[in-house]
């Protein structure tokens, strides 16, 4: 073998050999640091904690679960283990603690929340064996629930309001257990969101009732809030409900029964009220012919509908005056009133007995001819 080619191999044996001496030396470095790891205080295991939520009130219970693997292989624990679960504040203060039982690696426990624990965030900690430090952590936060200490009934005396009507609501105050606020001041208040529009004072009854009388402004329909306060020995609630309100816009249907009008022939008219929302519009008023006599007090069920009677008079022209929940004026819109004709209404429609009765016109002959086709 030429010179040269066996100082190259004798090279590269060399650079071989170093290569694994070095490999060898990282691994013991390696061995030596993860011994000397363990040896600061942490262990072959490592632990897990799991809550049911992360926010609690004051009083309520903390579930706990953990889990305990090999720190190593990550894999369950297979022996069993002592865990130690503690909770501190945010100054690093231990309020809590309790000790969970593990077997085949999974362990479960609480902890109670104590009446007179400071809301804020916490710290939940967990140890597993001889562990120094606390291989996992979880924050949760406690907070402290405000229990109403009055309960309002509200309660109004119409089901729906207009601008510029009159609302009286009755205000009836319990306690927690259902027992009459017998005293106490009150501040009522109608807002249209930030801006208060009417405000009273007023004070509690002997059984725990009140009224608040306040009026809805010209110039507002919808959107109104009735605020209400209430301060007793020091103590401040406050509670607030949606006034019902209507549009002033209304449509107002009517349609005689037998679809048509006779003079002189007493009639009733069945109508309906919509708002220009749809909804259905309840309202009191009155049915005025264009002199302004009053022909028909009216007034709708909550669906809006409702009945009157009217006999009709050629070339009338009839109105509709709203007086709640607003004041207004509608046209009404009724068939041409008819001079000639009969008029059939049912009065009795039962299996055993049908009972008709017939009215004619003013200009209509005495004499004339009826079809009557019941079906059953």
């Amino acid at each position: 073998m030429r010179p040269k080619y066996l100082l190259c191999s004798l090279l590269c044996l060399f650079f071989s050999i170093q290569s694994a001496l070095a490999q060898k030396s990282n691994s013991q470095e390696l061995d030596d640091l993860l011994n000397g790891y363990y040896k600061k205080g942490y262990n072959d295991i490592k632990s897990y904690l799991i809550t049911d939520k992360d926010i609690y009130e004051i009083g309520e219970t903390i579930w706990l679960s953990a889990l305990v693997v090999d720190r190593r292989s990550h894999k369950k624990f297979e022996g069993k283990n002592a865990l130690k679960v503690v909770l501190y504040d945010n100054k690093g203060e231990i309020n809590l603690t309790t000790k969970l039982f593990c077997s085949e690696g999974l362990a479960q426990g609480s902890l109670v929340i104590p009446d007179g624990f400071v809301s804020g965030r916490y710290m939940l900690s967990i140890t597993a064996g001889n562990e120094k430090l606390s291989s996992f952590q979880k924050e949760i936060m406690i907070k402290k629930t405000a229990v109403p200490l009055f309960i309002a009934d509200i309660s109004f005396d119409h089901k729906y309001y207009g601008k510029g009507d009159m609302i009286m609501a009755s205000i009836k105050l319990k306690g927690y257990h259902n027992e009459p606020i017998k005293s106490g001041n009150l501040s009522v208040e109608l807002r249209n969101g930030d801006v208060i529009h009417t405000s009273e004072k007023l004070k509690l009854g002997k059984n725990g009732v009140t009224q608040a009388n306040v009026k809805i402004p010209n110039n507002v329909s919808m959107g109104l809030t009735l605020y209400i306060e209430v301060k007793k020995k020091g103590i401040l609630e406050y509670f607030d409900i949606l006034v019902p309100m209507t549009s002033d816009n209304v449509f107002f249907y009517c349609v005689p029964e037998g679809r048509s009008l006779l003079e002189g022939v007493p009639t009733k008219i069945y109508f309906r009220a919509n708002d220009s929302y749809g909804n259905a519009f309840p309202f009191l008023g009155q049915i005025t012919d264009d002199s302004g006599n009053v022909i028909s007090e009216v007034s709708s069920d909550d669906h809006g509908k409702g009945e009157y009677m009217y006999t009709p008079k050629p070339n009338d022209k009839l109105s509709l005056f709203i007086t709640r929940p607003f004041n207004g004026q509608l046209e009404v819109n009724l068939p041409k009133v008819q001079t000639q004709g009969a008029s059939i209404v049912a009065m009795n429609d039962s299996e055993s007995n049908l009972e008709l009765e017939i009215n004619k016109g003013a200009n209509t002959s005495s004499q004339f001819n009826v079809a009557v086709i019941r079906v059953c």
